[in-house]
């Protein structure tokens, strides 16, 4: 009884690794039977060792190996580059995979904003993951081709523009409407779509005192849009018009669906 619980337990443990990173739960696996096969009875403490040491080796050097068999990079992976990840569990997890050419648009992007605005950052937060098109990124709908990027937006502090964001993951923190402007969460809320707002769960920590900058997301959205193979850009309706974007078709409402997205931009490629 004990053992087909231990090995219900590995498998639960091997999705859970599956859904947040799509190659842990192969490793995990493969540690656990590794132990099996030389007969060994490791501690836990050292099986957990072997993993992390495993994935992290076969993360950085097997799997953009693989993932480039299908076309798709790793973004930049540093914070010292124009481009970066907002959190480093985004690189860690293998989230950040996008088809070749995208990537280098993204860089060319990142570095006209850095030349307009010396020391901005374009952050990304989900992108893909590395192999297989049609795996799902969770809890995303449509991250899985290499064709899909969020982005953080820009912020000010006391009316000075800061390198700062209210939410560490990037997520969960809104811009929600003003006054007189269209209130998309409580139209979908009416619909009962409870999922609408889930994000605001996982912050992993807020910081207070920060406010849109309009002006510079605009300019993010502006140039996204200028992208040779730009498709999609999801931001809410509130946001869409006060920025100036009310014609625009490529900009559009992602639908009460999915997520609520004044907290961060989707921007998809053809």
């Amino acid at each position: 009884m004990f053992r087909i619980i231990g090995y219900i337990s590995h498998l639960v443990i091997a999705l859970i690794l599956t859904v947040l990173t799509q190659v842990g739960g192969v490793v995990w696996l493969f540690v656990f039977y590794a132990a099996r096969f030389f007969k060994r009875k490791f501690p836990l403490p050292v099986r957990i060792g072997v993993f992390g040491g495993l994935y992290l080796l076969i993360s950085f050097t097997l799997v953009p190996l693989l993932a480039s068999l299908s076309g798709r990079a790793p973004l930049p992976m540093g914070q010292g580059k124009d481009l970066a990840p907002l959190t480093i569990l985004t690189v860690l997890c293998n989230r950040h995979y996008v088809k070749k050419e995208l990537k280098k648009d993204l860089k060319s992007l990142a570095e006209s904003l850095a030349t307009e605005n010396p020391g901005q950052k374009l952050y990304y937060l989900d992108a893909n993951f590395p192999l297989i098109d049609g795996f799902p990124l969770m809890p995303h709908k449509s991250h899985d081709d290499g064709k899909k990027v969020d982005f953080s937006f820009y912020y000010t502090q006391n009316g000075q523009a800061v390198d700062d964001k209210p939410s560490r993951s990037g997520y969960g923190v809104f811009s929600g409407p003003k006054d007189g402007e269209i209130d998309q969460p409580k139209l979908c809320r009416k619909e009962g779509r409870l999922f609408y707002s889930f994000t605001k769960r996982f912050t992993l920590g807020s910081r207070e005192g920060l406010a849109l900058d309009e002006n510079k997301t605009a300019r993010l959205i502006e140039k996204l849009i200028a992208l040779p193979n730009a498709k999609k850009i999801f931001i809410e309706p509130h946001l869409k018009e006060r920025m100036g974007f009310g014609d625009n078709e490529k900009v559009r409402f992602q639908g009460c669906a999915s997520v609520r997205h004044d907290d961060h931009i989707h921007f998809e490629i053809e």
